[in-house]
Parts: structure tokens; sequence; C-alpha cells
């Protein structure tokens, strides 16, 4: 799978595990030329390869026989053992689908 595809697949998937809006809900061309180059140029800044290493996480998650459930790969990549760094870019990239807009840094 393509980076491209790959975010998207990610995007839709994390939006929905979250129960947030339907796979359908999610604007693809909004999500592939808008949202993917905020995510990874906020992403790489904060940490180099973190944003390959989710991608490459996820398509690997994909592949695992027998295939798991929109939960289960949620809750995956949501994982505490992936590090706070991995799930705080995972909630990160919820938050820019939803909000259309990068999350303001905690106080």
């Amino acid at each position: 799978m393509d980076k491209i595809n790959s975010f998207m697949a990610l995007s839709c998937s994390l939006v929905e595990g979250q129960g947030q809006q339907p796979i359908g809900a999610l604007d693809g061309a909004k999500v592939r030329h808008e949202y993917m180059p905020v995510w990874l140029a906020n992403t790489e800044q904060y940490r180099k390869g973190l944003a390959e290493r989710v991608l490459d996480t996820f398509e690997a998650l994909q592949e695992v026989t027998p295939k798991l459930s929109r939960e289960q790969l949620t809750n995956a990549m949501l994982a505490e053992r992936n590090g706070r760094d991995f799930v705080q870019a995972c909630q990160q990239l919820v938050y820019l689908c939803q909000k259309g807009s990068w999350p303001e840094p905690s106080m």
C-alpha cells in the first residue's frame, strides 16, 4: 500500500474507531491533500521518523492473519506499548480530521 492510501486508511480507521464519524464522512481529497502534509510536517518536526513508524505499523497490522477488526486495529494503534509519542501522533491525526486544524500545544 502506498503512503497516501495508507494515510487515508489510517485516518478512517482511527476516526471511526474512536466512534466519531462513519468512514464516508471524511472528505478523501481533504484528508490526502490538506491533512496529510500537515500531519507529516508536524509529526516529523516533533520527532524524526515518527510518521513513517506510525504508517509502517498500521500497514503491518493490516497484514495480520486473521484480519483484525477495526476496533482491534484502533486499539493496537493507540496501545501504550507503542510509546507516548506514537499514540499522540495518532490522537493528533484524529483531532486534525475532526477539527480541520492542528491541535494547539497543551499548557
